[in-house]
C-alpha cells in the first residue's frame, strides 16, 4: 500500500533528523549567541505566517519547511487560506504543517480561513489585510508559493502597503512528480527560496 501525503512527511522527518533544529526555544524569547563577534541577541517578537492552500500539498508544507529551515523562524500563528473546493487539502496540509512544528518543538496554532468565491481577488485581500490588522506587533511572514494567481495578487498588494519585509517564493526547476516529494528529499540545487522584497536567495546548505 501507497504511503499517504502525511506518512510520507513523517518518514522525510525521521530520515533527515539530523537537519532539522531540535533546540528547545519558546516562541516568545529567542536567545542567540554569535561567538565569533561576542553579540546576544534577544527576540521577543511574535512571528505571523501567512500561507495559501493551492493545487499541491506539496507546496504549502515544503515552501513552509525551507523558510523555517534557512531562516530559523519559529512562527507562534500560522494563518491558511484556501478555496471552498480545496478544504480537505487544506485538512492535508494543516497536519503536514502540524508535523513540521511538532519536529522543530514549536508551539504554534493554524487558524484556516476560507475564501468564497473562485475568482474573487478582494476575497483573499481583505483576509490577509484583517490578519495584518490583528497582527500589528508581529513580524508578518507572507509565502506565495503554493497560492493561486489570485490569492497572491491582491495578498502581495496588501504586503506593499504594510511593507511587509518577508515575502517568500520556494523556486523548483521543474514541478513534475519528482517534485512531489519532501522538501529535504528533493536535492537542494533544484531549488531556490526567494525573497521577493530584499531579493536575497537562499539554497544549497
Amino acid at each position: 500500500m501507497p504511503l499517504n501525503f502525511t506518512s510520507i512527511i513523517s518518514v522525510s522527518l525521521l530520515l533527515n533528523c539530523h537537519t532539522i533544529h531540535l533546540q528547545k526555544k519558546t516562541n516568545n524569547y529567542i536567545l542567540r549567541v554569535t561567538s565569533f563577534i561576542g553579540v546576544i541577541e534577544l527576540s521577543e517578537k511574535d512571528v505571523t505566517f501567512i500561507t495559501f492552500v493551492g493545487r499541491s500539498e506539496w507546496a504549502v508544507v515544503n515552501s513552509f519547511w525551507a523558510i523555517l529551515h534557512h531562516r530559523d523562524l519559529r512562527p507562534s500563528k500560522v494563518h491558511i487560506l484556501f478555496r471552498s473546493s480545496d478544504e480537505d487539502r487544506a485538512e492535508s496540509c494543516v497536519e503536514g504543517l502540524n508535523q513540521i512544528l511538532e519536529a522543530e518543538e514549536i508551539s504554534c496554532n493554524i487558524e484556516k480561513h476560507e475564501v468564497k468565491e473562485r475568482f474573487d481577488l478582494m476575497g483573499p485581500a481583505e483576509i490577509v489585510e484583517e490578519i495584518m490588522e490583528k497582527s500589528e506587533e508581529s513580524k508578518i511572514v507572507l509565502d506565495i508559493t503554493p497560492a493561486r494567481k489570485f490569492m497572491a495578487s491582491g495578498s502581495l498588494v496588501q504586503a506593499m502597503k504594510r511593507d511587509v519585509e518577508d515575502v517568500y517564493y520556494l523556486y523548483i526547476d521543474e514541478v513534475d512528480e519528482s517534485a512531489k516529494r519532501p522538501y529535504l528529499d528533493i536535492p537542494l540545487p533544484r531549488q531556490e527560496l526567494l525573497e521577493m522584497t530584499g531579493g536575497e536567495h537562499f539554497v544549497k546548505d
